[in-house]
């Protein structure tokens, strides 16, 4: 069975945290486990700090969305669901794409 996890998250620090959580919970090995750093998304904002007088003053900010997707194959689907619930890692977001029999 080969399940894919497209992980989210504002801060690559915690991307990496969750995936070293996951290879040390399944004792994977490094063949059947691949990492795939998706490109990053930036929303960029701007703000008037006068709205009456002063269009020039402005400010500007962004948030960063990073992507990855790992995928586990030959992997029981009890032990994953199992190891998801071991692994806490505030602040990231996951699916799950299961393929295969």
């Amino acid at each position: 069975m080969i399940i894919k996890l497209h992980l989210v998250s504002h801060k690559s620090f915690l991307l990496d945290r969750f995936i070293e959580k996951l290879l040390e919970v399944t004792n994977s090995n490094k063949e059947s486990v691949q990492v795939v750093s998706l490109p990053i998304k930036r929303r960029l904002f701007t703000v008037l700090k006068s709205p009456f007088v002063n269009k020039k003053a402005r400010d500007q900010f962004g948030i960063d969305t990073y992507r990855k997707l790992v995928i586990l194959e030959k992997i029981d689907l009890l032990v994953f669901s199992q190891c998801l619930k071991i692994i806490s890692c505030k602040g990231v977001a996951f699916k799950i794409t299961l393929k295969g029999g």
